[in-house]
């Protein structure tokens, strides 16, 4: 490789580019990505540095493996000429069991050492669990245990701390009591399976201590997970298209080791895609074939081979409303309503709670959600989520409402007001049957005509069931539009199919009932059993239907 014949970085790019063993294509990008910075960029590898870090591997009971030697380099000792790290940050993917606390142990133990050469260059490892954050800290814990003659001239240890005496760099583990970690004045953050993370939270202020130190640095370590929608999704996305050169890297190293279609999981040979320390780990290699048999059994219920071992997110296809990838594509930018038919809807289930209301219409082929979701501040479940609600309110597509409960009239008015902005055409209403009694007064007064023949319609698991294929249609392929309403498909996430009369139609649940909301999502649904009152193309009508005045 030109310009770095250093043997770590150098022999593991040649193993990529002659496919000594089968690699993912994001490692095949990862490897054009590192020749080409070497050949275009004036860098300075410090192999002198490099050689001391890893005279350390003495004191861990393995040696690094050639993907971690050259992670490693280029995240440690690699420098631009103006003396700044060329990969302060190392995101590393790769599946369960190929060793990413080991690696992250020995490089945490080592940029505490002397080597570093940076005083008080302290470090922290945040987790949402105590016991996911103690894993990389324990192991370093126990090599100091295990040798306590030796490194007690060295270091000074106990359950919360690890201290070098020489640099008075310390580490610490944290945890998701994200408040609490203001100021960390670090010289390194670390970030442990951040596939567990539902929002950015614990990263910000992980990170706001970082700047402070020379040479800062950031390790983020996962397999993939079933949080869609939260940073892990932020992070692959925006992996993919620093390996794909759409965006510049901004000092970011990606590794990412995945299987490269799901039909690889039956060729065992392709496994070590998802795991390049496979072929040194015979047991792991025992457990995995075991794990497979597991799988084919029962894909659902056996869904982490396929999602931790091979680093490929599998979604119960039997309860998910769609693929998290079609729910993004709800994110296409609202198209012009003004003077279009519509069709109002609610939900309304608690006025204790969340609230919200929307309205639908067509779009040619496709059609249009555009709706709000209203949070009572004193709501006891609010506690519970993790969803950036505050940063939504910040889109407008979430509200906060103080007081005792949501009244009726704040979702009136945003439909009013929506009316009014593009003069639409209500040609019906559907509301959730918890608090029809309550908005059917206030709707009637605006000439909404409820019962049979009516345009006001209260909305029942059976008019559900029949809209389930609807819109799971709309969704699979890709025909509905909501804007960037990240509320939306956090609600699309937060729901299941479940099997809902004896003849095994479908209907909608909460995936779970206290911090996972579906109240806009079923806002929709709740217009989507009038989808027949749209006409299929805008035609002109004399007779407007209720106005909000």
């Amino acid at each position: 490789m030109k310009n770095c014949n250093y043997k770590p970085v150098a022999d593991y790019i040649d193993m990529i580019d002659n496919d000594v063993v089968p690699t993912c294509n994001e490692i095949k990008l990862f490897a054009q990505l590192v020749k080409r910075v070497f050949e275009e960029e004036d860098l300075f590898l410090d192999t002198e540095q490099a050689e001391r870090y890893f005279k350390l591997q003495k004191h861990f009971p393995f040696d690094l493996f050639e993907w971690e030697k050259c992670a490693f380099t280029l995240h440690n000792c690699l420098y631009r000429a103006d003396g700044f790290l060329r990969f302060p940050t190392l995101q590393l993917f790769v599946g369960r069991g190929a060793g990413k606390n080991g690696y992250l142990s020995f490089e945490d133990f080592a940029l505490l050492t002397p080597v570093n050469g940076i005083k008080d260059y302290h470090i922290d490892t945040f987790a949402m669990s105590e016991d996911q954050a103690k894993t990389t800290f324990q192991e370093i814990y126990d090599i100091l245990e295990d040798n306590s003659k030796y490194f007690k001239n060295y270091f000074t240890w106990n359950k919360e701390e690890i201290r070098n005496i020489k640099t008075g760099s310390c580490y610490r583990f944290r945890t998701s009591n994200f408040k609490t970690k203001d100021s960390g004045r670090q010289g390194k953050v670390d970030f442990d399976e951040i596939h567990q993370l539902e929002n950015n939270r614990l990263i910000s202020v992980g990170t706001s201590g970082l700047g402070k130190k020379a040479h800062p640095r950031r390790t983020f370590l996962s397999t993939d997970g079933y949080v869609r929608g939260g940073p892990l999704d932020e992070y692959k996305e925006n992996a993919s298209q620093i390996l794909n050169g759409v965006i510049e890297d901004n000092g970011t190293l990606v590794m990412w080791y995945r299987l490269d279609s799901d039909e690889e999981i039956h060729n065992e040979e392709m496994w070590i895609k998802s795991n390049p320390s496979l072929p040194y780990l015979p047991n792991l290699l025992n457990e995995m074939r075991t794990e497979y048999k597991e799988y084919l059994k029962d894909p659902i219920n056996n869904s982490d081979f396929m999602t931790k071992r091979m680093n490929r997110p599998q979604e119960n296809k039997d309860i998910c409303v769609t693929d998290y990838e079609n729910i993004k594509k709800t994110k296409a930018p609202l198209q012009a309503v003004d003077g279009k038919d519509a069709v109002l809807c609610f939900d309304y289930a608690s006025s204790r709670d969340f609230a919200a209301v929307g309205y639908i219409t067509r779009q040619e082929e496709k059609i249009q959600f555009n709706g709000k979701m209203f949070i009572l501040k004193g709501n006891r479940d609010l506690h519970r989520i993790k969803a950036p609600l505050d940063q939504w309110e910040k889109l407008g597509v979430v509200e906060f409402v103080d007081g005792i409960d949501i009244q009726p009239d704040l979702l009136i008015n945003w439909a009013a007001e929506e009316q009014l902005k593009h003069n639409l055409n209500f040609v019906g209403a559907g509301l959730d049957y918890f608090r029809y009694s309550i908005m059917k007064k206030r709707l009637e007064a605006f000439g909404f005509e409820p019962g049979k023949g009516g345009n006001l319609k209260l909305v029942r698991p059976s008019d559900i069931m029949s809209s389930v294929p609807i819109i799971c249609s709309y969704l699979d392929n890709g025909n509905l539009i909501c804007g960037d309403n990240p509320a939306f498909r956090w609600c699309v996430s937060n729901t299941k199919k479940v099997i809902g009369d004896k003849r095994g139609n479908e209907i909608f649940e909460k995936i779970e009932p206290k911090s996972r909301k579906t109240d806009m999502f079923m806002c929709f649904v709740a217009g989507m059993t009038m989808l027949e009152q749209l006409p299929e193309a805008d035609e002109d009508d004399e007779v407007m239907m209720p106005i909000f005045c």
